[in-house]
């Protein structure tokens, strides 16, 4: 079964780097890499020449805007299972042999979804559920992550691709992935979750510093979007909203007035976001 790899990616060049060595590394070989360059000059092409060596590399270029390009690069892969690296992460050594035994033992299954784990080891993205099972319209908000996405060839021409209103490039960020997520439980495609396989991926939010905060809004903007757009029950989203609020009162009394605008900015995002302004 060969994998398609899609790498959006955007003035980085050490991350794509690290990402290429850790490909080279792969027990399971039979997969192609597909560099969706969204740079304004040509500077990846001296990284591909210096890490390319026995990888299968195409690059291709598309407007930006990560739902755009994931959907740019998947038109364009030959694999029977896509995947969709960030270009900031990187595969730990079996990870590919991995995901190709377990779709090759269970070809019921419609794709695979996994966690995250940073240079230390720690959670870092899909870090909420602990428990493998099927991927549904409830928990596909724990558990949906691009980066950490192995979906088998039929599942996209089917349901198409990801929204490219939402994402890194618009002003929703950060929830086109569990949006796509969503939609595929929806049509009753068989995700399974895998919380014990991992990619590795730095902590998306790390703190609560201004870049942490400013990060947390756009994200928390994103997230009431994605709530509104997938009619999300009114007390699902006071739900959410009450356990900002409670974040928030428990920084305030504690003390912690540093995390405060941190919290305040997330409640006032997912509302700003449901609302649409």
């Amino acid at each position: 079964m060969k994998l398609s790899l899609i790498v959006p990616t955007v003035d980085r060049l050490l991350e794509v780097e690290r990402l290429l060595k850790s490909l080279q590394a792969q027990t399971y070989t039979d997969f192609e890499i597909i560099i969706v360059d969204q740079n304004d000059d040509d500077r990846l092409a001296s990284v591909i020449e210096r890490h390319g060596s026995g990888l299968t590399i195409s690059r291709i270029r598309c407007q930006r805007g990560a739902s755009r390009a994931r959907n740019a690069g998947a038109r364009h892969a030959g694999g029977q299972l896509i995947a969709f690296p960030d270009d900031d992460c990187w595969y730990p050594p079996d990870l590919l042999a991995s995901v190709h035994r377990l779709m090759v033992e269970h070809p019921d299954w419609d794709g695979i979804a996994i966690r995250g784990r940073d240079d230390r080891g720690a959670l870092s993205v899909n870090r909420i559920d602990d428990l493998p099972g099927r991927v549904t319209r409830l928990n596909a908000l724990r558990r949906g992550t691009a980066c950490c996405l192995f979906l088998h060839r039929r599942v996209i021409d089917r349901i198409g691709g990801m929204d490219e209103s939402l994402g890194a490039g618009t002003r929703w960020v950060g929830t086109e992935d569990t949006d796509w997520l969503h939609r595929i439980a929806a049509a009753r495609f068989h995700v399974r979750f895998i919380p014990d396989l991992y990619v590795c991926h730095p902590q998306i939010i790390d703190g609560f510093g201004p870049a942490a905060r400013d990060k947390e809004f756009r994200y928390s903007m994103g997230m009431g979007r994605l709530l509104r757009k997938n009619e999300f029950p009114l007390v699902f989203v006071l739900l959410m909203l009450t356990a900002e609020a409670k974040e928030l009162s428990i920084a305030l009394i504690s003390g912690r007035r540093g995390e405060t605008p941190f919290h305040a900015g997330s409640f006032i995002g997912i509302c700003r976001g449901w609302l649409g302004v």
